[in-house]
């Protein structure tokens, strides 16, 4: 009765978390490196945060473009084909179906309880306009208090066509 019990909560378990990380391009090793531990160091409440993949690349055209007063941009990304299994259900329900991709300490932050962690750091990742189609790198998560994937804090985001 026990081993059923435990094969029926690994079932459930995988219906609930996101895609496999294999279900995008392939990211080269040293694409986050120093970088990304400078900048993961100034995210605010990184508690929020689940850590599904380090990190991640992924491709897309940026739907949206918006400033949160945590100091980050909030990108919404229409993922390329065959990277789709890469967004959930608060993703589709709450994101227009797109990934959530976070630039952090981008602007000025006016988000009283963010504000120690953007202090004399600027993340330095040049805002995208919608509509480019970009390359982006960063830890792939699942911000638990939204409920929606995302690449958080993204540590580059470049133009590619």
């Amino acid at each position: 009765m026990i081993s059923l019990a435990i094969v029926i909560w690994g079932c459930a378990r995988r219906l609930h978390q996101p895609a496999s990380p294999a279900a995008s391009a392939p990211t080269p090793p040293t694409a986050c490196g120093a970088l990304l531990s400078t900048h993961i160091a100034h995210v605010y409440h990184a508690d929020r945060l689940h850590t599904i993949e380090h990190c991640k690349l992924v491709t897309g055209i940026v739907e949206q473009v918006r400033s949160e007063r945590d100091g980050d941009f909030h990108i919404r990304l229409r993922l390329d084909p065959g990277q789709e299994l890469l967004t959930n259900h608060g993703n589709q329900e709450r994101q227009g179906g797109d990934l959530v991709v976070e630039p952090i300490c981008e602007h000025p932050v006016t988000q009283e309880d963010a504000v120690d962690a953007c202090r004399d750091f600027s993340g330095g990742v040049p805002r995208p306009h919608k509509g480019m189609h970009v390359r982006v790198i960063g830890p792939y998560v699942l911000d638990v208090e939204h409920g929606w994937m995302e690449i958080h804090p993204a540590v580059l985001i470049e133009e590619l066509d």
